[in-house]
């Protein structure tokens, strides 16, 4: 087992003698650790450096056939980027370090969302901003009890990046919407039904799938042992498999029902030399279509709306989506959140509360909600997910660090900070103040192309 420890340049009263990122080998698989749990194990520039130079080595290395991701702490998997530094780096003048940050974030999404071999993230507490981008775009996004996912991003300021305005628009009905100008949480039931995540599994069992996931078996049959069945979050039960069990063996790890797909099987040993292509062939075992790994919002919003998977059968998605918080807004969301203008949503959001319906009271919770956000960052949020849903995954992180490298100069980011993290006065003095006086042409020059524009590999 080897550990990598990475230093970047910290405030000497943010230095940990803990390495922030842990790089092991074990078995078949390589692990990642996100370690800075004081932290909620925000990414560091160094962090976002380190994984990517080691997942090009894992690439080429034959002898590894699976990635996992996991993180230190319980709390969080990730709260997303360090905040703090860039902060620091912004009021000082030196715009151009998180904006190189940036640069290499988005390069490592990339990454991540087209790498070959199988990608599993175990993700058991928040997952934001920054940890959702080294996560959501893998073939596996493994959700535990504590899952809470978010992109808060317009309460600060900012704007839901890291390939949200690919995968936002891809979730069912407007449910990404919903997500970019609320910044609400959704729970690993809702997480699942959307998409967002590929499996749920019970948290006391995740050392028991990590330590699986390091031997031969496939990586899709030992989730779908472990995976819980629908309406059970937090049980923990003996692995099943489709057929039989799984068994022990002599490696430790299990042995897989020999009369599992051998389509499948062959996919996957093409995986220990060259890995799967996810993007293009997603994995089998997911319990409905992938929109983070589908080209089509249309085909995939069909799908979960008719509540059947491509071959006809019923989705355990559609019932997962029942039974999260989420469910029973759904209707709502897909009607309120579908104009194009931030003002439309908002005034449609003040008659639902005007009336006697059962979604009254929650339209003028979201109504007060949106209200606190920033104008601007709400209406380039808005731009993102009705032009995202028409563009490839190499237009959005380009328009995403175009976005970015406007923001990195501007007021409300920096005020967002200030008032949530620094003073946590909780009072932004947003500019513009109000939705009316954020004109088209404002938003429209953050989406304007760069002399240095984003090239990805």
């Amino acid at each position: 087992m080897k550990s990598v420890a990475v230093r970047p340049n910290e405030p000497s009263s943010l230095m940990s003698s803990e390495p922030e990122i842990l790089l092991d080998r074990r078995g078949t698989a390589a692990i990642v650790t996100l370690n800075r749990p004081a932290a909620l194990n925000a990414v560091t520039r160094g962090m976002l450096r380190t994984l990517h130079e080691a997942l090009e080595r894992w690439r080429h290395d034959g002898a590894v056939s699976r990635i996992i991701v996991t993180a230190a702490g319980g709390r969080a998997f990730s709260a997303g980027g360090d905040l703090r530094q860039i902060y620091e780096a912004g009021r000082a003048g030196r715009q151009e370090e998180p904006i190189a940050f940036w640069r290499e974030e988005y390069a490592l999404n990339a990454a991540i969302k087209r790498y070959p071999k199988p990608y599993v993230a175990l993700i058991d507490g928040i997952v934001m901003g920054g940890g959702v981008g080294v996560s959501v775009h893998g073939s596996h996004r493994v959700a535990g009890d504590r899952f809470q996912f978010a992109m808060p991003e317009v309460g600060i300021g900012f704007f839901p990046d890291v390939g949200a305005t690919w995968f936002l628009p891809r979730l069912p009905g407007e449910i990404g919407t919903y997500c970019a100008l609320t910044g609400e949480r959704l729970t690993s039931a809702d997480a699942l039904a959307a998409g967002i995540a590929t499996h749920r599994i019970a948290s006391a069992s995740f050392a028991d799938a990590a330590e699986a996931l390091c031997g031969t078996d496939l990586v899709d049959a030992i989730l779908a042992a472990f995976a819980e069945p629908v309406g059970q979050a937090g049980t923990y039960t003996s692995p099943r498999l489709p057929s039989g069990r799984l068994r022990p063996s002599s490696t430790g790890y299990g042995e897989v029902s020999p009369s599992f797909s051998s389509r499948a099987s062959r996919r996957e040993e093409k995986g220990r030399v060259r890995g799967p292509s996810h993007e293009s062939e997603p994995m089998e075992s997911h319990p409905y279509p992938d929109p983070l790994h589908s080209p089509s919002k249309t085909g995939v919003n069909a799908l979960m709306a008719s509540g059947r998977d491509k071959e006809g059968a019923p989705l355990s998605g559609s019932k997962s989506l029942e039974q999260g918080p989420l469910a029973v807004r759904r209707r709502a969301i897909d009607r309120i959140f579908a104009p194009g203008r931030v003002e439309d949503i908002v005034a449609l959001l003040d008659a639902e509360a005007t009336t006697a319906s059962a979604d009254a009271q929650w339209a003028g919770e979201v109504a007060a909600m949106i209200r606190t956000k920033a104008p601007l960052s709400l209406k380039i949020a808005l731009a993102q997910m009705r032009r995202g849903r028409h563009w490839s995954f190499e237009e959005c992180m380009q328009a995403e660090f175009r976005i970015v490298s406007r923001v990195a100069y501007g007021h409300d980011f920096y005020e967002g900070i200030r008032a949530v993290i620094i003073d946590k006065d909780n009072r932004p003095r947003w500019q513009p103040a109000k939705l009316a006086e954020v004109t088209a042409e404002t938003v429209e020059r953050h989406f304007a192309p760069l002399e240095a524009e984003l090239v990805l590999p």
